[in-house]
């Protein structure tokens, strides 16, 4: 949490208490699945982030995501299934009006270990073929 937090995040959490799986830190990374696994949609409001681990993270974990239309996000979902700023209210409102979906499962694999590692060895494969063996230099 930051020093200064909007008086909208006080509000929410407030208003809607008995809805809120977790607010706020938790303490293992098993923990932090098992919140995830709790929840619905993941609400995206950031105005910086280089990679959005954590909306990849509750995107794989099936949540519904629903994030603007800008920063890394695109690249991993696509610009049609992400909102415009002044849009982010319609899509939580929509997010929350249907059933779960977890459309967004496909995009996150594709950072799975098993995904990143089988590409990582193919670009090693070819840089081999085109240049033949290295030394390794110390």
């Amino acid at each position: 949490s930051f020093q200064n937090v909007p008086t909208a995040f006080d509000e929410m959490k407030v208003e809607f208490a008995h809805d809120l799986v977790h607010w706020g830190h938790v303490e293992s990374r098993k923990e932090y699945l098992g919140v995830l696994a709790a929840c619905d949609v993941a609400l995206v409001i950031a105005h910086h982030d280089f990679f959005g681990v954590s909306v990849l993270e509750s995107a794989a974990a099936g949540l519904d995501v629903v994030a603007p239309n800008r920063l890394a996000y695109p690249e991993h979902f696509g610009w049609d299934s992400l909102c415009l700023p002044n849009e982010m209210e319609a899509g939580l409102v929509r997010a929350l009006s249907t059933k779960k979906s977890g459309r967004f499962v496909g995009s996150a694999s594709h950072y799975r270990w098993g995904s990143v590692s089988d590409r990582a060895w193919l670009g090693l494969l070819e840089i081999w073929r085109a240049n033949g063996p290295c030394d390794v230099v110390d």
